[in-house]
């Protein structure tokens, strides 16, 4: 076996045990803890059935809720599989949670409920992160702590648009617009809404710090809350079999220097 032989086959190798880390420019979905509402409508329920309650305050811009694909038979809800991917940006997708489960963390300072924390459930190491998120009954401010594993911290603040705002630049807006339900009568709303992407660019000092949690709060005291339904990110942390392919790299390597020296000794 020759020297280029050797190094093909280590790359092979490598590129199977999943050793190279993803594109730093994909950012896949992050498993959390910390959800406190669920908004979303179930296909074949009611909306009072299958929901913690309305969005917003009844009758005051409010009461509406989001709703899956094939409630009362309409296919402008919520993907079935639960995917959203950006319009902004193919390499970013989110996983939304069960809408059968608590499914958002609601912030809302009028309710005394203007802060939450979402926890990862596999801390690691991020290049940048994302939520999923809109405001209802207006927009509203988010105030975004990261919460690393040697209780260091990083904060930033993000302006977040209300569902009914129209496409912007952090807007997502598929081509199959989302439609709402109103949470007394299970009406369809066909005025489409938005999701919002909070894109938080982790300091180069940060970048190989774990990330356990991300505390957030609603800044501005009013009639908006702040409702937040996924958690995506570009993770640089290394795959764990990345050891034990080093290892196979190295022994290969040691064989090869060895083998040389006998043929060169005969």
């Amino acid at each position: 076996m020759n020297m280029k032989h050797f190094i093909f086959i280590c790359i092979g190798m490598m590129l199977r045990m999943g050793v190279f880390p993803a594109d730093a420019s994909v950012l896949a979905p992050i498993d959390v803890s910390g959800f406190n509402f669920d908004s979303v409508a179930d296909a074949g329920s009611t909306v009072s059935a299958s929901t913690t309650g309305p969005l917003g305050d009844l009758g005051d811009g409010g009461g509406d809720n989001p709703f899956e694909t094939g409630f009362q038979g309409n296919n402008h809800g919520l993907p079935v599989d639960r995917t959203i991917v950006s319009d902004n940006d193919p390499d970013i997708t989110y996983r939304l949670q069960s809408y059968s489960a608590l499914n958002t963390l609601r912030l809302r300072s009028r309710a005394g409920q203007n802060s939450g924390t979402l926890s990862l459930v596999s801390p690691s190491t991020y290049n940048s992160i994302s939520l999923l998120a809109f405001g209802v009954q207006g927009g509203s401010q988010l105030s975004i702590q990261l919460n690393f594993s040697d209780e260091t911290t990083q904060n930033t603040t993000w302006d977040v648009q209300d569902w009914y705002t129209g496409p912007g630049s952090s807007a997502i807006d598929p081509v199959s617009s989302f439609y709402r339900v109103t949470y007394e009568d299970n009406t369809i709303d066909a005025r489409s809404f938005s999701f919002f992407e909070v894109v938080v660019n982790l300091s180069e000092a940060n970048r190989n710090k774990v990330l356990t949690s991300i505390s957030l709060t609603e800044t501005i005291t009013g009639n908006s809350e702040i409702d937040i339904f996924a958690l995506s990110g570009d993770c640089n942390a290394i795959p764990e079999p990345a050891p034990l392919a080093f290892f196979v790299l190295g022994s290969a390597g040691v064989f090869l220097v060895r083998r040389g020296r006998q043929r060169r000794s005969l």
